[in-house]
């Protein structure tokens, strides 16, 4: 059973792929921030990932890289393109080249199956649907996707990508919430009015974090040299979502309208087919269910 060492391993999909990989027995590491604590019971780098040299130190041929960090997201990159490049693409190739220098069995990325492709040509979207996204963080993150084939096609880098959807689930750390799930119950929790871009008609693919585990798990042992969405394959537009919300706690919610944003896609819904042909994997969250858990969770009443 091979090391894991994840990048980005004190966020939300970290903390809990760190829980999945120790029950299953893995030795798993993660690499966070300089300076940065973690309460995970695990061993922690927290070096960052602008030394590649000291990056190197940490890896070997017997370890499995899963790259999840990332400093930005849609909305703050669209603020600051040139710090969304600044800050994720230095320090991604450290990574892959760290990754190829000393071997390693297999590199995972986190990409974006939200912001690659852009505005659909159809639904679902399947993993050879056209890439244009709209944001910098959905080009960032193809970039890194595109360095990714080059090194392998160069150095046979063994790698998967995965594309996934609006993550949502348990381990929010609401002081910093992410996708619109994580904003809206930290603001019920707070008491404030959730806010709606545009009429609510964008439409959404979300995936639970565990689903999100278990597909990984699949794919640590053995490079597939693929990319994979990973989605529930279901859409719902936030207009829905916020109905899900006041019908899941019985009373009307106050909200606010915000005005479109040009680096949002009108509609985005992944297909999932080639993921579950290849390993078999396919989603077992139910939406409605899972927000109502964490509703409870979080006391929101």
């Amino acid at each position: 059973m091979k090391k894991v060492i994840i990048t980005g391993g004190n966020g939300f999909i970290g903390r809990a792929l760190v829980q999945k990989l120790l029950l299953a027995g893995y030795q798993t590491e993660i690499i966070t921030k300089q300076n940065q604590k973690s309460d995970l019971p695990v061993k922690t780098h927290p070096i960052g990932l602008g030394d590649k040299e000291k990056i190197k130190e940490i890896l070997n041929t017997d370890v499995v890289v899963i790259h999840l960090a990332w400093s930005t997201v849609p909305v703050t990159s669209a603020i600051d393109s040139k710090n969304d490049v600044i800050s994720n693409l230095p320090d991604s190739l450290n990574i892959i080249e760290a990754c190829v220098e000393n071997g390693v069995s297999n590199l995972l990325f986190f990409s974006s199956g939200g912001t690659v492709y852009g505005n659909p040509q159809k639904l679902p979207i399947d993993e050879r649907h056209p890439t244009n996204p709209l944001s910098p963080y959905g080009i960032d993150k193809l970039m890194v996707e595109k360095y990714i084939l080059m090194y392998s096609s160069r150095f046979s880098l063994p790698f998967t990508i995965l594309r996934v959807s609006n993550a949502y689930g348990f381990n929010y750390r609401l002081t910093k919430p992410q996708g619109v799930i994580g904003h809206w119950v930290n603001n019920l929790k707070k008491g404030e009015t959730l806010e709606l871009v545009g009429e609510g008609n964008t439409i959404r693919d979300f995936i639970h974090v565990d689903d999100i585990c278990n597909a990984t798990m699949l794919l640590l042992e053995k490079p597939s040299f693929e990319i994979y969405n990973l989605g529930s394959q279901i859409g719902f537009s936030l207009k829905e979502l916020f109905m899900m919300l006041e019908e899941c706690l019985g009373r009307k919610l106050k909200t606010s309208r915000l005005s479109e944003r040009s680096f949002d896609v009108s509609s985005n819904v992944l297909s999932i087919d080639k993921i579950k042909q290849h390993t078999g994997w396919e989603p077992l969250k139910q939406l409605r269910q899972e927000i109502v858990k964490i509703l409870n969770k979080e006391n929101v009443v």
